[in-house]
């Protein structure tokens, strides 16, 4: 039997499990969280962008996919802590890990599949914001916004970013009476139908487009004092809170723990270097999910990239039982 370690149960490691099970093979699911569910968990609103589901909030989806993995029979080990993984192409995988209850363990697998996510860029992306703390003045989770929107009323909030979250993020916050500034570097890239409402919020003097560069950040007693390079250098006073909605990065500290010969190699932006199918550049080792960037980061795509990834090792290891542990 092909035994198979998922590290993330998230939409991507869930339904790769489950087609791993459908597949023939034998998935066991470790996630460093309590609950299954990955980023769903992080939003309680309807989730009306997955065909069917118009009615369920991603709460509710995540407990769907968790029903169905326990009506597979499926292993899921959660609030785990990952000690050490030993990849060695000839033997198989090893992942060595502490449980809840902070006992020991070892377990061999003949395939490892990483669906671990990304997260959003945060503070740390701008060199002079390093190591400085803002007691949460300074938020980069796209959903953030709406923690204390009610205290936010006819104060004045900055909105970094020219993509979908950033534009949606101005459009929530100017729709609750909040004095909004977004700046983008550039032209948007947010989807047109939402720069229509931000526009619309910016006509009625609800919200101010800001193009230029973020350079400085400071504080007084009335808030940030921020300054932009742009066309026309300008100083903003008196911001209540800052928003940064800059894009997304893998979330890949876990390789920290890999004892192996080979590297896995990876792009500029730090993503592994994927086929289509999800390989990586060593053999036995795969991803899912967001981390494989074959399509728009959504549930949609997690699922068919959890899938994807099954049917590479089904693939892979049909003619071979070198590494049946």
């Amino acid at each position: 039997m092909i035994s198979v370690c998922i590290l993330g149960a998230g939409p991507a490691g869930m339904s790769c499990a489950l087609w791993c099970r459908r597949l023939g093979m034998e998935p066991q699911l470790f996630d460093i969280a309590s609950e299954v569910g990955g980023a769903l968990l992080d939003n309680k609103r309807p989730n009306n962008w997955i065909l069917g589901n118009s009615q369920l909030t991603s709460h509710d989806i995540a407990k769907t996919y968790r029903d169905h993995i326990d009506a597979e029979k499926i292993s899921v080990e959660t609030a785990i802590k990952l000690n050490f993984i030993k990849i060695e192409p000839s033997e198989g995988i090893s992942i060595y890990y502490s449980n809840s209850d902070g006992d020991e363990h070892i377990r061999n697998f003949s395939a490892l599949v990483i669906a671990s996510g990304i997260r959003a860029r945060g503070q740390e992306t701008f060199s002079f914001l390093k190591n400085r703390c803002f007691n949460g003045a300074i938020n980069a989770d796209p959903l953030g916004h709406f923690k204390g929107l009610q205290d936010l009323k006819n104060q004045k909030v900055l909105v970094v970013g020219g993509g979908d979250n950033a534009f949606f993020t101005a459009n929530d916050l100017a729709g609750a009476g909040v004095k909004v500034q977004l700046l983008s570097r550039s032209t948007p890239i947010a989807q047109k139908s939402i720069q229509i409402k931000v526009k619309n919020h910016e006509l009625h003097g609800r919200l101010e487009r800001v193009i230029g560069n973020l350079n400085t950040i400071d504080e007084d007693k009335n808030g940030f004092i921020v300054t932009v390079n742009s066309e026309s250098p300008r100083e903003m006073r008196e911001i209540r809170r800052i928003e940064l909605r800059i894009g997304f990065t893998p979330r890949l500290e876990l390789l920290e723990t890999v004892s192996c010969d080979q590297v896995i190699q990876r792009d500029d932006e730090g993503y592994p270097v994927l086929d289509g199918w999800g390989r990586s550049t060593i053999h036995g080792v795969y991803f899912a999910g967001d981390i494989v960037r074959l399509g728009p980061p959504a549930v949609v795509t997690a699922l068919a990239s959890g899938a994807s990834s099954a049917r590479a090792i089904a693939d892979d290891f049909r003619e071979s039982n070198l590494w049946s542990l």
